[in-house]
Order: structure tokens, then sequence, then C-alpha cells
């Protein structure tokens, strides 16, 4: 690339950076010389480039979300593992129509990401989750492990009827125990989960994937959902929806984690975004047909 190209290429980028470094820094602060603003202004201008290429922690930290697989269960415990730090996650999943217990560990906790997906999780016990899951080479590249890469609240776990009738929505805080009826004491509320002590906590009426359907049907659901976000190209959402519908748990034809799948369609990043070009890379049209 010749300099002349760089240099029209970095003044795009910047008529880009500016309006949103902008108004990450915020107004001029009391004693602020207006070149010391624009060096703020300039530094935050930076960092977001630095993030957005493909040397950022946001940049690595999505390709391992693109490229994980997510699967949905009641979280029961939340425990740290002395010896490596990593949060353990216990889940209880539905697999086959009969449940399953499922561990998967975190990044370390002493690293930024581990520690914020241990302090989410610990307060989700008792919740359906949805979680992605990396797979991680060790010191042997033959060798892989399972690494809990995002977690995401589906809301609390509660009986089969009411999760097959409740609508989707954010979680709400857990009611107050009930008072005990004639089939016994209702069981308490999970206990808090701390680094020095991790409490297993008691486990909650496990439930399946709230909704299923078709791979037809929910290839046409995900793409009516990714139009409804905002995604106008058309080429981008086909993209897009390749990209969620390889993350399809089927059952015969059924797709039995539909709910995920919608879940993923309506956080899809922005097609001019440094995500969305990596979709378009890896799922368009043209991808495909080469592959």
């Amino acid at each position: 690339m010749s300099p002349e190209q760089t240099a029209r290429d970095a003044a795009d980028l910047a008529l880009r950076l500016l309006p949103v470094a902008v108004h990450a820094a915020g107004a001029r602060r009391d004693g602020e010389s207006q070149g010391q603003y624009l060096e703020r202004v300039r530094a935050l201008a930076v960092d977001l480039w630095i993030e957005s290429g493909p040397r950022g922690e946001l940049t690595r930290r999505l390709t391992e979300l693109m490229s994980s697989q997510v699967f949905v269960g009641v979280l029961t415990a939340v425990e740290i593992e002395p010896s490596t730090t990593r949060a353990m996650l216990t889940l209880d999943v539905v697999k086959d129509g009969e449940t399953v217990e499922e561990s998967i560990r975190s990044d370390r906790t002493d690293s930024p990401a581990g520690r914020t997906l241990w302090e989410t999780a610990r307060t989700l016990v008792g919740h359906r989750v949805a979680v992605y899951k990396h797979m991680e080479s060790r010191a042997d590249p033959n060798k892989k492990y399972r690494c809990a890469k995002h977690v995401v609240d589906l809301g609390p776990a509660g009986d089969a009827a009411d999760e097959a009738t409740a609508p989707a929505g954010p979680a709400t805080p857990r009611s107050a125990p009930a008072a005990p009826t004639r089939s016994g004491p209702v069981p308490p509320a999970p206990a808090r989960v701390t680094p020095a002590q991790a409490i297993r906590a008691a486990s909650p009426r496990v439930v399946g994937p709230r909704r299923q359907g078709s791979l037809a049907d929910a290839r046409q659901e995900v793409l009516a959902v990714l139009e409804r976000a905002g995604h106008t190209d058309a080429g981008y959402r086909e993209a897009a929806c390749a990209g969620i519908m390889d993350r399809a748990s089927v059952s015969g034809d059924v797709v039995v984690n539909l709910d995920t799948l919608l879940h993923l369609a309506r956080t899809t990043p922005p097609a001019n975004s440094a995500a969305g070009r990596m979709i378009n890379q890896r799922y368009g049209r043209h991808e495909r047909m080469t592959a």
C-alpha cells in the first residue's frame, strides 16, 4: 500500500473514531486547556483503534466467541478451583431427554476476563444460562480443554409449565421463599459464592430449552430477528444466519436450542464493525461457494 493510500485510510478512520472519542472523553475538565483536552481525545481514539485492530483484546475476545459453541443449562454451583484460580461452573443440562451434570472452567480469575465471568456467574446460580464454550489447546497442541468465555442470563429456573408459557425477557430478582406446603418446605435460595469459600447451591428444578423448531423454521426466525435488529443488508443477514445456524443443536430435524440462536441473532454486531467483517469473511456467500 502506498504512503498516500495509507494517509487516506488513516484520515477516513480518524473521521469515524473522532466522534466516538469525543463522546467518551466528555466535556473539558476544570482547568484543562484546549491542547490537553485534544490530547485526551486523541489518546482515546488510538485506544479504540487498537481495540478494534487484529491484535486488540476486544478483537481476540470476539474471535473466541465467534468460534465458540453455545449450550443452555441451569447453573447450580460456582466454585473456585484453588490449584488454577479458575471458576468451576456446574450446570444441569438436558440431553436426549435426560438431565445430566456438566462442569466447565473459566479463564483464570486473576485475569480480567476470568474475574468478570466469575463475578457474573456467581450471581446467576439457580438461573438458566447460555454458556459460550471455547476449545483451547494445552502445551500439547493435540490436547484441548473446554473453557467458558461468556455467560448469558436467560432468567430464573422455574416449573416446566411456567417455562413453556412465560415470554423470554430479562432476569428478575428471585422472590423470597414461600411458606412450607404439604409437599414440604421450599428449598432455600442459593448461598453467596466467594473465591475463598465456594458454596454449592441448592439445585433448582431443571427445565429444557423453551422453544424448538425445524431447521427451516429456525433459519427463517433467525433471519427475521436479524432484520428486526436493524441489519438492512441482505447479504450480511445471510452470512450472520449461516454463522448462527452453525451453532444449532439438532435432534433429528428439530433444533432444540432455538432460544439461544435467537439471542445470538438479537446481539449480532453491525456489518461495518470489526466483528461484522469477520462474520462476512467467514460466512459470506462467496466464502460458502468456494468452501
